[in-house]
């Protein structure tokens, strides 16, 4: 059975991962900084299309029909530009961590 990607389930993974090191590392005001830099690297590695996708529905919050007509797509591209951004996203950010 395969998780549903989504950028709340990417989150929660990378949150459960850093919050084992929360508990015993002392530089707890670093790690979200260090959270932050890892999606910013992974989110920055994707393809232009998929990167302005998951950013203006995940990061700015728009619905799909704004961003739709704000990169000029339909929903349907619009769709397969998260799903295969955040499939990506994903691997990236399981492989660094």
């Amino acid at each position: 059975m395969t998780t549903a990607l989504s950028p709340q389930n990417i989150s929660n993974k990378v949150i459960s991962i850093f919050s084992y090191q929360k508990k015993y590392n002392p530089e707890h005001a670093n790690i979200e900084s260090i959270k932050q830099s890892l999606i910013n690297h992974s989110l920055n590695n994707l393809p232009n299309m998929q990167k302005k996708a998951i950013s203006l529905i995940d990061i700015f919050g728009l619905n799909y029909q704004e961003c739709c007509k704000a990169l000029n797509i339909t929903e349907t591209q619009l769709q397969g530009y998260l799903k295969d951004g955040r499939q990506s996203l994903l691997k990236q950010l399981q492989s660094i961590l």
